[in-house]
């Protein structure tokens, strides 16, 4: 996950943003610290589902933090033990969600399988043309019999949560005073 500025506001000499708590819904439990950093966090396969973000603030120079999540999706193909995740393919994105405060944190919201059926409309051909941009003809032909699939939903493919990102401002007398932009990448698995 990283931290930059976000929505044109200015650095402050001091930030009122100090940084993040995640905590992770059981069976993957624990908690991971998340500073100003330039690399997007990683949570690992599925510790997204049911995690909380606990946001540090300087409570005396800013009354309120929002949190705005937006999430991308992706195709993965699973071959034999293993999977090629097109993550620089096509995308299914959301709108800008509104997360509540709740008892830890910010709750992330469940994606269901219907927020997945939003991926955009693709054919045969322009999923096979993917595979052999992103993997390279050679390896898409050594398993074309593996990696064709008729639409995004259609094993071998299947589409998955690829990314999210976190919108986080700091906010004093109604006015947004320091906003951050958190990437978290999500492992999409076999």
């Amino acid at each position: 996950m990283h931290w930059i500025l976000a929505s044109g506001l200015a650095a402050a000499a001091s930030p009122v943003l100090d940084g993040i708590t995640v905590h992770l819904a059981e069976p993957v439990g624990g908690t991971v610290q998340i500073e100003q950093t330039n690399k997007p966090v990683y949570l690992g396969y599925q510790a997204h589902e049911g995690a909380q973000f606990e946001v540090r603030y300087d409570q005396t120079r800013a009354d309120r933090v929002t949190v705005q999540l937006r999430y991308e999706t992706s195709i993965t193909v699973n071959l034999d033990g293993s999977h090629w995740d097109l993550t620089d393919f096509v995308h299914g994105s959301s709108g800008w969600i509104d997360l509540k405060p709740g008892e830890r944190g910010y709750a992330l919201p469940h994606i269901t399988p219907n927020d997945l059926r939003r991926f955009p409309t693709l054919s045969r051909t322009q999923i096979d043309a993917g595979i052999a941009a992103y993997h390279g003809d050679r390896a898409a032909a050594s398993a074309a019999d593996q990696t064709s699939c008729a639409d995004p939903f259609t094993d071998p493919c299947r589409v998955a949560l690829s990314r999210m990102w976190l919108q986080v401002t700091a906010w004093k007398d109604g006015t947004p005073i320091e906003g951050r932009l958190v990437t978290i990448d999500i492992p999409m698995g076999c």
